[in-house]
């Protein structure tokens, strides 16, 4: 999307930031804040917008989005953290509609398994 979440927000990108030229943050409502791009020809759009963790879980910022009708950019999965003495870099790659599709399926197949303990039992067994 990319979505990120930090110790304080829920960030979800809805364009990409390489379109503007400045940005400016503005609360919303409920503790959402807005960030609006503004464009070298002139006009402005939200680029992103930051749920406080406190209220929104990633379901309802999600949901949020959808009711209000805007669309999610792209996805990013985080491949690999490098971290340095002094940078911590994250190496992502583009979720494509299929990468996503299968990582779902990943992600339930592995609920499943939890459910029925069958992967898991030698965790379990001391």
């Amino acid at each position: 999307m990319p979505v990120d979440i930090t110790a304080n927000y829920v960030r979800i990108r809805v364009a990409n930031p390489s379109k503007f030229i400045r940005l400016r943050v503005k609360t919303i409502g409920k503790g959402i804040r807005a960030i609006f791009g503004f464009k070298k020809g002139g006009g402005s759009e939200i680029q992103s917008f930051l749920f406080p963790r406190s209220r929104y879980t990633l379901a309802k910022a999600k949901a949020w989005i959808k009711s209000h009708n805007y669309i999610v950019h792209e996805s990013w999965l985080v491949t690999d953290i490098l971290i340095g003495e002094d940078y911590l870099e994250f190496q992502e790659s583009l979720i494509t509609p299929e990468i996503e599709a299968r990582i779902t399926e990943l992600e339930f197949n592995i609920v499943e398994d939890i459910k029925k303990k069958e992967t898991w039992e030698w965790l379990l067994s001391g």
